[in-house]
């Protein structure tokens, strides 16, 4: 009888853990597949040309400028109302000039169906997700991370916006009442993103790490069934 019920114990101990293992909340991480920055070649405020080149936002001592564009594909959490939490994270490479904007600002452009950037993403407006994101705080090159006001603006942004397998932009901007042109007299800017001089799908480090909540009750699935039988049938050839 102490045999039963200990193979008993196991096999319900065994199919809890499953069962707990479904709902626990489950992280996601989403590349930058794009590598791509806009240029405003004529240095009107609007975008000229895209280019898969480094991420730099501002002015290089150039006769244009530059805004860096992020994009992600949305996999993974089904719909918004599954996100509990979201954060996005660059590395910045460097302070060119020092720039003489101090601030950089994260925007969320759009999502879309397809993951080609557009000379639209350089100046259309968007949804601002956080105010000195980056910029000559802290060291020139570091990780920049959201705080936690940028945390829950980019939670709420993609549990409004998330469509599974659709296409999420980003980028970064000069804050602060930064007027546009950027100057061009000295360099005049940062660099963000790129690990190495391959610009390519996924040779940045940008990230966006998602986690998700479960939206359902667990229900007993399978394989719970078939170890619940196995016990049954354990026990029974025991008595037997």
């Amino acid at each position: 009888m102490a045999t039963e019920t200990s193979i008993t114990r196991h096999i319900i101990l065994l199919c809890s853990i499953l069962s707990a293992t479904s709902i626990m909340a489950a992280p996601i991480t989403l590349d930058d597949v794009s590598a791509t920055r806009v240029e405003d070649t004529n240095r009107d405020g609007r975008g000229d040309r895209i280019i898969p080149s480094y991420l730099f936002l501002g002015n290089a001592k150039t006769p244009m400028d530059f805004h860096p564009i992020f994009v992600f594909q949305m996999k993974g959490a089904g719909s918004g109302a599954a996100i509990s939490e979201a954060n996005f994270a660059v590395t910045q490479t460097g302070n060119f000039g020092p720039a003489k904007f101090p601030e950089v600002d994260l925007i969320a452009l759009r999502v879309s169906d397809h993951h080609a950037v557009l000379l639209s993403d350089y100046h259309s407006t968007g949804t601002p997700i956080m105010k000195g994101f980056a910029g000559e705080k802290g060291a020139g090159v570091e990780l920049k991370t959201m705080d936690k006001a940028g945390s829950n603006a980019m939670t709420r942004f993609l549990q409004r916006h998330w469509k599974e397998g659709a296409y999420l932009f980003l980028t970064l901007r000069g804050g602060s009442g930064i007027q546009l042109p950027y100057d061009n007299t000295i360099a005049n800017g940062y660099g963000f993103g790129n690990v190495d001089e391959i610009w390519n799908e996924h040779s940045t480090d940008a990230r966006i790490s998602i986690t998700t909540n479960p939206q359902h009750k667990p229900k007993k699935n399978a394989t719970t069934h078939v170890l619940l039988k196995a016990a049954g049938m354990t026990i029974h050839s025991k008595r037997q």
